[in-house]
């Protein structure tokens, strides 16, 4: 074959080469940067003022409305629960391109676009362009669905972006009574037919203010928090609030969850009846049926939220412990952790056993209570324990007996400590254990005796 002839043939090979490639990819418009790109341009929700959704034949209309919050103008008027629309909107801001399917002049209707079975309108504050997402029918073989997005073209997402859309306005309704989360809440003001309950937060520290003052139980209040803020109604669509209620019949809530805020308001009926009370808003904005699980946290005692631990310390951190008891005064001292224990019985040195002082201050650095005593002791102080640290007092007790309880026999002593001034605490004495009395009590204990042969 002459060279002319070669070349002519190495032509038309690369022709063939090269129609055969176009040929192969003009029906396919893959276009490997678009895959996992964002199906909308990226958006904030404060910038958000309006989302229309019409899903599967039913409408939503959506309002925002800064600093109110988000309401549902469409099919009827409520206010939204944020949560929910914070849901919703993290989908459509997470929705993803699995894949381009067709280009922007493909029939729509041949993938469910048109008309769509689902479609999200978002209208933006600054005037930005209406955005809109469109989703078709599920993929044949898969998970996905086909949509339109920004991008003309038909693609490929999660099909569980149509299942947060396609909800319905109910779901979407705010039904708390208070809808605050319940690390927020700073004031507690309970009105219920056994008395007034007032508790506050300052810097993550409970106090009791009513109806006695007191340190209270964080682990307490936390929990009365979260029950205030878990108080959702049933059949708000369908239920008024009362127009009067006699107060020894309901129960009042007001919460302040920031300071300076006005506090919200809500109530809750007294009794109920197979298991459900009434609850609503302030103003009957909101109304409905609270369970009887939900509201029973509302009438716990106030004694329940006090707080039962009397001594919170470290024992490493002390450094000297003083008994009085009896007329004995007792002194275990050390200069650091590390160092071993010195005593002292009035002014003459006694030794100390250190295992047996520190099995004690373990037993009384988490002191807590069995009760309290209402009203000052009715009886004399037996002694106090003094534990100290290098920059003052850890703990300090006074402690005396209680008449055992009718038909027990438990030694039961009264305790007070002046960082809990007024409050009196019952306390088992095996919650202490032997209390040191004499200079035998902190020594070290004899070595058994010899057996005999």
């Amino acid at each position: 074959m002459s060279l002319r002839g070669l070349l002519a043939l190495i032509v038309l090979l690369a022709a063939a080469v090269g129609a055969l490639f176009w040929i192969d990819h003009r029906g396919k418009p893959e276009d490997a940067a678009s895959v996992d790109a964002p199906l909308l341009k990226a958006f904030t929700e404060d910038a958000l003022r309006r989302l229309d959704l019409l899903c599967d034949g039913s409408s939503v209309s959506l309002r925002h409305e800064p600093p109110a919050g988000w309401r549902i103008a469409e099919p009827f008027t409520a206010e939204a629960d944020p949560r929910r629309i914070h849901e919703l909107i993290a989908a459509l801001q997470d929705a993803r391109v699995r894949k381009v399917v067709a280009e922007a002049n493909a029939d729509r209707a041949a993938f469910g676009l048109e008309p769509a079975a689902c479609t999200a309108r978002l209208g933006f504050s600054d005037g930005a362009k209406e955005a809109t997402v469109r989703l078709g029918r599920s993929s044949p073989v898969g998970t996905e669905r086909y949509a339109v997005g920004d991008d003309p073209r038909v693609v490929f997402t999660d099909g569980s972006l149509h299942a947060v859309l396609s909800r319905g306005a109910e779901s979407l309704r705010e039904t708390r009574l208070f809808p605050v989360e319940a690390e927020a809440i700073t004031r507690i003001d309970i009105d219920r037919p056994g008395g007034r309950l007032v508790l506050v937060s300052a810097e993550g520290n409970w106090t009791l203010e009513r109806p006695l003052a007191d340190a209270a139980s964080a682990a307490a209040c936390a929990s009365l928090a979260r029950a205030i803020a878990a108080l959702e109604v049933k059949g708000a669509a369908s239920t008024k609030a009362p127009s009067s209620v006699r107060a020894e019949r309901l129960i009042t809530i007001s919460i302040t969850a920031a300071p300076g805020a006005t506090p919200a308001t809500a109530y809750v009926a007294a009794a109920g009846i197979e298991g459900t009370r009434l609850g609503w808003r302030e103003g009957g904005a909101l109304a409905g049926l609270v369970p009887e699980t939900s509201a029973s946290e509302l009438l716990r005692p106030a004694e329940g939220f006090r707080e039962s631990r009397i001594t919170t310390f470290s024992v490493p951190d002390v450094r000297r412990v003083d008994f009085e008891r009896g007329g004995i005064r007792l002194r275990a001292s050390r200069a650091d952790e590390a160092k071993p224990w010195a005593g002292l019985d009035g002014s003459a040195t006694i030794s100390v056993d250190g295992a047996r002082l520190a099995a004690f201050l373990d037993r009384l650095r988490g002191l807590g209570s069995s009760g309290f005593v209402p009203g000052p002791p009715a009886t004399a102080a037996t002694g106090t324990i003094v534990v100290a640290g290098e920059k003052g007092d850890l703990a300090r007790l006074t402690y005396g007996p209680l008449p055992p309880a009718a038909g027990s026999n438990e030694e039961i002593l009264w305790v007070t400590t002046p960082a809990r001034p007024g409050v009196v605490f019952q306390v088992p004495a095996a919650y202490l254990g032997p209390i040191p009395g004499s200079a035998g009590d902190l020594a070290p204990a004899a070595p058994p005796a010899a057996g005999g042969s």
